[in-house]
């Protein structure tokens, strides 16, 4: 269920921000040079009450750079050693 609760949001994310782009791109790109997304699932490891628990965890499944529109995986470069499950 998580990992198909972030595909949904992932999707939405991404479409609002190329729409964004697409549609004021002038004017996006005359203000910043560079828009980078970075996605995944928080893990928490249990802070209820009286749950020991331990750190949360954050499990990246996402990153990507755009640059005048051209996107850009950075994934493989950041977290490419890393073990990530296929979603």
């Amino acid at each position: 269920m998580t990992t198909n609760l972030y595909k949904i949001i992932q999707e939405l994310v991404l479409e609002q921000v190329n729409g964004y782009v697409s549609k004021n791109g002038e004017k996006v790109w005359s203000r910043i040079s560079e828009i980078t997304l970075l996605g995944g699932i928080t893990i928490n490891k249990g802070h209820g009450s009286g749950t020991e628990g331990g750190d949360d965890f954050f499990q990246p499944l996402f990153m990507e750079t755009m640059v005048k529109g051209k996107p850009t995986s950075l994934f493989p470069e950041v977290f490419g050693d890393l073990p990530t499950p296929n979603i």
